[in-house]
């Protein structure tokens, strides 16, 4: 009897060592989930508390991390824009082109007739700044006056890129020409007119009729003038002086007279 009330009691120690163990166990593990969900809520905290600091301090130096938030948020910001830009006339060419608005002014510069720019969300006024090839000078060009050719309007949250081509209408390709050719020799009629392109080896020609002529003629030019004689020509003479220089610029008439003595 004293054996069996033995065996008893180490069976009873055994089972609270047991139920210790596992009160133990489950203690533990309570406090691993506290200490999991403190960490994080103390993790989220030190993050926001973080953002707010660095968005106070604007006059200190930032660190790199928060330059980086900045390069992001300024490159979701804004949109690329390019295209082409063409001249109505063959002697001038786009330099440089200007989208502004009552808050900001951006340029880009034209290559080849093309441009690209970064524009802020926003409607912008657009113009076009051009030269004009003068080419009987040294390298020498007329700057024009900037061309307003539009308005554009882009939005970030829209698209990221977008393409527009721009026209600029400068002074006129052609320019008319007109006048009287006077023939002091008393020999034969002055029948045309040449106007010669020493540069390109053009020449344009007109009919004299009672020694009145008129010709249309590309702007910006230097040419050589001759006046045949007879009908057909068969001789011809160059008048004194005998060059004609054509610089119609922006804001003058697209016609010249010219009147000649040979």
């Amino acid at each position: 009897m004293w054996i069996n009330r033995g065996r008893s009691s180490d069976s009873n120690r055994a089972g609270g060592l047991k139920l210790r163990r596992f009160l133990l166990s489950t203690v533990v593990f309570i406090l691993l989930i506290l200490a999991l969900i403190a960490g994080i809520i103390l993790g989220y905290s030190f993050v926001q508390t973080s953002t707010v600091t660095v968005t106070a301090n604007q006059s200190q130096t930032p660190p790199v991390s928060t330059t980086t938030v900045l390069l992001v948020q300024y490159a979701s910001s804004v949109v690329d824009v390019s295209g082409k830009i063409t001249t109505n006339n063959i002697a001038s060419e786009a330099v440089g082109i200007v989208f502004s608005n009552q808050k900001t002014s951006l340029g880009s510069s034209v290559s080849n007739g093309t441009y690209s720019i970064s524009l802020f969300t926003g409607t912008y006024n657009v113009t076009v700044e051009t030269v004009g090839k003068i080419p009987f000078g040294e390298d020498a060009y007329y700057q024009y006056e900037p061309a307003a050719v539009g308005e554009i309007s882009v939005n970030s949250s829209v698209t990221s890129s977008l393409s527009e081509d721009w026209n600029v209408s400068t002074p006129n390709a052609q320019v008319n020409v007109s006048g009287i050719v006077y023939l002091q020799k008393s020999h034969g009629t002055p029948s045309t007119i040449s106007f010669y392109l020493p540069a390109t080896h053009a020449e344009y020609t007109a009919k004299l009729v009672q020694g009145h002529y008129s010709i249309s003629l590309p702007n910006l030019e230097n040419y050589v003038i001759s006046i045949g004689i007879g009908n057909p020509s068969s001789s011809s003479c160059e008048p004194r002086p005998n060059t004609l220089a054509i610089m119609v610029f922006e804001g003058k008439p697209a016609s010249i007279s010219s009147d000649w003595v040979c």
